[in-house]
């Protein structure tokens, strides 16, 4: 077998990433007993019965009136879980998934054992959450990736935010922190509070939240 093949822009924080990303540069070998992706499929839809712990939804309405779902791991969502400037780590599913899904489970559970905050951002329609908006989520649109940000600064604004991507929320991640790091969000932040203190605003900015209620 070969390494796979890695696509990335040479230089900057790339090069410091992949130095500490080894296994990634090494040929796939499954362990011998899920030789294959159909054994490996059905024992991770198997690892999520065995993930112990509770979520508590945090409900979050978009200025487009969609519906997005934090759903915080054990009790993380509390001050009292831990420091105010403990960790969070934010998980994004992949294409119709959500919280429930084992490998999120299991990935909360590990963030968990080391004292971090997990939460998961449920998209909209997703694990139970009524489809209220006429737009649904996608592989493009970034800005409820960002408004859960805002919603997690906001309620952890000491903590630093970790935020792991799987599959379509990979994409998601990837091209919201392209984003943000050529300053989209900045820029759309700023006209957000220049909209609210101009008393003849009729609008927020795009991506702020209109409500955020747990």
């Amino acid at each position: 077998m070969t390494p796979p093949m890695l696509y990335y822009r040479p230089g900057g924080i790339a090069e410091k990433v992949l130095a500490h990303c080894t296994a990634i540069k090494q040929p796939f070998n499954p362990t011998v007993w899920a030789p294959n992706a159909h054994v490996q499929s059905a024992m991770g839809m198997l690892r999520g019965l065995s993930a112990n712990g509770n979520y508590k939804r945090q409900l979050i309405l978009t200025n487009d009136h969609g519906t997005l779902g934090l759903d915080w791991w054990g009790g993380a969502d509390k001050p009292s879980y831990a420091a105010h400037d403990v960790p969070v780590v934010l998980f994004i599913h992949g294409i119709n998934g959500g919280s429930h899904e084992g490998y999120v489970k299991w990935a909360c559970v590990a963030a968990a054992s080391r004292g971090w905050r997990a939460v998961v951002l449920n998209m909209r329609g997703c694990n139970g959450l009524p489809l209220t908006s006429a737009r649904g989520y996608n592989a493009i649109n970034t800005a409820d990736v960002h408004i859960a940000v805002q919603s997690i600064h906001s309620r952890f604004p000491s903590a630093p935010l970790m935020a792991v991507g799987y599959s379509l929320g990979s994409v998601l991640l990837a091209k919201y922190l392209a984003e943000a790091d050529n300053g989209l969000y900045t820029r759309m932040d700023q006209q957000q509070q220049q909209q609210q203190q101009a008393p003849d605003a009729a609008a927020e900015g795009l991506g702020a939240p209109a409500a955020d209620s747990s």
